[in-house]
């Protein structure tokens, strides 16, 4: 896990160099297909959601997708402290803040490792912690890309209320929420009948 921590915060902070004091990004903004903005503050939409999970193969139930946006939320939320902590300036700790949502929301993950974990074991080969150690710094570093494509001031833009939204959410308003993940991006997935 450090090692991944390590990679994103390389990544990012070349992403922050870029956009600070240069005119030049690895994607110029203009370049990045922009899909529909939904106006909603939950999905900000910067790139089309693509399922990680799948990858390998195989189908999904709606508590896999739950999984996954559980992960992808949570994989936003650490790009995001580790990315904009000065767009965020009126919260210095916004690293923190992450870390406090993956604390009270300790008991969802370990349940969420081990299911996410059980299904790729089932389409891959290999042991299922590491198989979500992998899958898990997939999604790390496809997220740190994003950043680096549409830019940190953007992306930080975009995920600020989200960030706040996730990590001031009670147990129930977090299930609510990933009730409407789940419904938003479902036929993305392929579904076990």
């Amino acid at each position: 896990m450090k090692a991944v921590v390590a990679a994103i915060v390389l990544s990012l902070m070349l992403a922050g160099c870029m956009s600070e004091g240069s005119n030049t990004s690895v994607l110029p903004v203009s370049n990045v297909p922009q899909p529909p903005r939904s106006g909603d503050s939950l999905f900000p939409d910067l790139a089309e959601f693509q399922p990680h999970i799948t990858e390998g193969g195989g189908c999904v139930t709606d508590r896999e997708i739950t999984a996954e946006q559980f992960i992808a939320f949570r994989t936003a939320m650490m790009v995001t402290g580790l990315t904009c902590r000065r767009a965020y300036n009126a919260d210095e700790d916004v690293f923190g803040t992450y870390q406090q949502f993956t604390v009270d929301n300790a008991q969802r993950l370990r349940e969420t490792q081990n299911l996410i974990g059980a299904y790729l074991a089932r389409y891959r080969p290999g042991n299922s912690s590491r198989l979500f150690d992998t899958y898990q710094t997939e999604l790390a570093n496809a997220e740190a890309l994003l950043v680096t494509s549409v830019s940190a001031s953007r992306y930080c833009q975009a995920q600020r209320e989200r960030f706040y939204r996730l990590a001031e959410a009670s147990p129930d308003e977090l299930e609510r929420i990933l009730d409407l993940a789940v419904e938003r991006y479902r036929d993305t997935y392929e579904l076990c009948s």
